[in-house]
């Protein structure tokens, strides 16, 4: 994958002088090689993701450009550039297969979107790696969306982390997606990506949301986080399966009101009645909300702010 920018001349040059004389710099090396008598030269670069894919690349070098900035203090005016720099993506190795744009306005929210992620992390270890602040809730979250299939081809694992990405870099933040990698994971009895709650949040309140706000995510998110803790530990579990099943917005609402009643409770379903033409988004997101419940390590949502848990 290679990516090039475009704008007015003036801004352009700015902000190339920013990203590729001294962020480009400082993150990537040449290593060189000497092997009977002859010099092999390869690129070393360091990046806290793993990328296994051109979208997963690209996301992995923003999250590191956003940290450099921060560091530098430079986030502030290098937004304000950014907004009229237009970002070329082509991917494909020798011959190129695709391409992408992303303007000005994506890349600025782009841009805030990591900033308030990374703010939402804390210092801490997990497993073998230590992340410091900047990085848990970025690494955390985007390290665990691997589905797992192949043992002898990792990045197969990894095909639906690289479509959600190609959809968060076009300004959508894709629910349904989500919740099928979160219900193989359950399936493999695999955690749950940490920090979910603090990667919505952040992404909606910046981008505004294509299909639901950040309102409608806390009230749906938050049904379902409170029937996943009542259904916990129940022979009621198996619900999960049922709702996700539910090939229609009827048979979801049926399954939803039986088990209401099996519960013994009176939940509020009119985001979900109101929102009936993305009503497969409602159930990723109610679904979502009871699997973090059940299985998850995100703390019970909030009303304010982006926290997540580890």
């Amino acid at each position: 994958m290679r990516f090039f920018f475009d704008a007015p001349e003036r801004e352009l040059k700015r902000f190339k002088r920013t990203f590729k004389d001294d962020f480009w710099r400082e993150k990537f090396r040449v290593g060189v090689q000497e092997k009977n008598g002859k010099k092999k030269y390869s690129l070393r670069v360091s990046l806290a993701l793993s990328r296994y894919h051109p979208n997963e690349a690209f996301f992995a070098v923003l999250h590191e450009f956003v940290k450099f900035l921060k560091n530098r203090r430079m986030l502030k005016e290098t937004v304000e550039i950014g907004r009229t720099v237009r970002t070329y993506m082509v991917y494909g190795s020798g011959q190129f297969y695709r391409e992408n744009v992303i303007e000005g306005t994506t890349l600025e929210k782009l841009i805030g979107f990591l900033d308030r992620l990374q703010n939402a992390g804390r210092e801490t270890q997990w497993g073998k790696r230590h992340l410091e602040k900047w990085d848990s809730a970025v690494v955390m979250f985007y390290e665990s969306l691997e589905v797992p299939r192949n043992k002898k081809d990792r990045s197969k694992n990894f095909l639906e982390r690289e479509e959600f990405l190609r959809k968060l870099l076009e300004g959508s933040f894709d629910f349904v997606l989500l919740n099928g990698i979160f219900m193989e994971r359950v399936k493999h009895k695999l955690p749950l990506p940490p920090y979910y709650h603090a990667w919505t949040r952040s992404y909606l309140e910046v981008f505004g949301g294509d299909v639901v706000d950040v309102k409608t995510f806390e009230q749906v998110n938050g049904l379902g986080y409170s029937l996943g803790m009542k259904m916990k530990g129940t022979n009621l579990e198996r619900y999960q399966w049922e709702l996700f099943r539910a090939r229609g917005f009827e048979e979801f609402m049926n399954k939803l009101v039986e088990l209401q009643a099996k519960l013994e409770e009176s939940l509020d379903l009119r985001p979900i009645y109101e929102n009936q033409k993305e009503w497969k988004t409602m159930k990723a997101i109610l679904l979502n909300g009871m699997l973090n419940a059940l299985h998850g390590a995100d703390k019970k949502p909030k009303d304010k702010g982006t926290g997540g848990s580890s």
